[in-house]
């Protein structure tokens, strides 16, 4: 049944405004449901970082010899994965320094030196490379790809970095800041080095 021009109008109107009044509601609505999502998801991480938190430091007095892997926690979720670390928890020492090499050529070579005192954990964030450790007795190989696994370094310990892959992101925990009076860019240096405290 067709009404009056003027009321037919007025009606379209209305019709109209409570369309952009319903609309306006579920958009907030959406936002809010949003908010409360984000919301509980930050509270179950957090939840579950506080249940996982890190190794006694029982577990840190077994990293033994002068290089070892180590994994830190990963909380996974649906929207993604999270690892943390916390020096002299996770890594046995304080963390002081952290760098990280990218762009790095895939043919290029990084490392080539040891520390007299600086201990590190390398880790690759992205990608894979392989790092050559080598404790003046004993040199081995390891190849890094996982992001939360790294390889615990100790001082006195002549390391090589190379075939990275493509967009390889490194990154290094450092137990000092930087001194280049603690390095040894000389292999015949370190192996010195080593037999004087063996």
């Amino acid at each position: 049944m067709r009404l009056g021009g003027d009321f037919d109008g007025k009606l379209v109107g209305i019709q109209s405004a409570r369309f952009w009044i319903i609309r306006l509601e579920t958009s907030n609505l959406i936002k809010y449901l949003t908010f409360l999502g984000a919301y509980r998801g930050a509270r179950l991480m957090s939840d579950a970082v506080d249940k996982i938190g890190g190794p006694s430091p029982s577990s840190l007095a077994e990293i033994k010899g002068h290089f070892q892997s180590i994994a830190l926690p990963v909380i996974t979720d649906p929207r993604g994965d999270l690892t943390f670390v916390e020096g002299g928890n996770h890594i046995p020492f304080n963390i002081q320094r952290v760098y990280y090499l990218y762009n790095v050529p895939v043919d290029a070579q990084r490392g080539g030196h040891a520390h007299q005192e600086l201990e590190q954990v390398v880790f690759a964030l992205s990608g894979s490379f392989r790092i050559t450790v080598d404790d003046g007795h004993t040199r081995t190989e390891h190849f890094l790809r996982d992001p939360r696994k790294g390889l615990y370094i100790s001082k006195l310990v002549w390391r090589e970095m190379d075939l990275f892959s493509q967009g390889a992101v490194c990154m290094v925990l450092a137990s000092q800041p930087y001194d280049e009076s603690d390095y040894f860019r000389e292999y015949q240096d370190f192996k010195k080095a080593v037999g004087q405290n063996s």
